[in-house]
C-alpha cells in the first residue's frame, strides 16, 4: 500500500501545474463575473411593459383582451388615433413604449356571432440584445394568454353548465 500512495504522490505533483491549475481559475473568474452582469441587467428591467392599445370596439370581449395584458405584465395606455405605417413611429415615441395593438370595431359582436377577428400589432425593434427586447419576446406569450382568456368567454357565454376547460382541451 505503501507504493501506491509514493507513486500517487508522484503522479499528483505532476499533474498539478501552474499550466493546469491556471485555467480552471480563469474560467471561475469568468463565470463570476458574468454571473455579476447579468444580475445587474436583470435587476435593470421593469417589471411591467408600456402598450399602445387602441380599442376601437369598446366591447367586453375588449375588456378580456386588456385585462390579459395587464396579467401578463403589460401596462395598456389607450389611445385615440388610428395606428398605421405612418402614426406608430409617433405613437411609440409619446408612450415610449414597443408595441401598439388596434382592436377592431366590432370586435365583440363578430366573436359573439362565430367570425374569426384579427388585433392588430406593430412592433419596434431598438437593439437586437434578448435583453433589450425582452417587452417584445413576452408580447408573443401575452398573445397566447388573451386568446385563452377570450376561449374562455365565448366557452362561458355559449356553455354555461360546461367548464371553460374541458371546452377547450386540445
Amino acid at each position: 500500500m505503501r507504493r501506491f500512495l509514493v507513486l500517487f504522490k508522484k503522479e499528483l505533483a505532476e499533474l498539478i501545474t501552474p499550466q493546469i491549475i491556471l485555467p480552471f481559475v480563469v474560467v471561475v473568474l469568468m463565470f463570476a463575473m458574468l454571473g455579476q452582469t447579468m444580475s445587474s441587467i436583470g435587476a435593470e428591467q421593469p417589471s411591467t411593459f408600456p402598450i399602445a392599445v387602441a380599442d376601437r370596439d369598446g366591447g367586453p370581449l375588449a375588456e378580456v383582451v386588456l385585462g390579459a395584458l395587464e396579467q401578463s405584465g403589460f401596462e395598456a395606455t389607450l389611445i385615440d388615433e388610428a395606428p398605421d405605417e405612418d402614426t406608430v413611429t409617433a405613437i411609440l415615441d409619446d408612450l415610449d413604449a414597443n408595441i401598439v395593438i388596434e382592436i377592431p370595431e366590432g370586435f365583440s359582436a363578430s366573436l359573439a356571432a362565430g367570425e374569426p377577428q384579427r388585433i392588430e400589432s406593430w412592433t419596434r425593434v431598438r437593439n437586437f440584445s434578448f435583453v433589450g427586447n425582452n417587452d417584445i419576446s413576452s408580447f408573443a406569450g401575452a398573445m397566447e394568454v388573451v386568446n385563452s382568456a377570450v376561449a374562455s368567454m365565448i366557452a362561458a357565454e355559449a356553455a354555461p353548465s360546461v367548464p371553460a376547460q374541458v371546452l377547450q382541451r386540445r
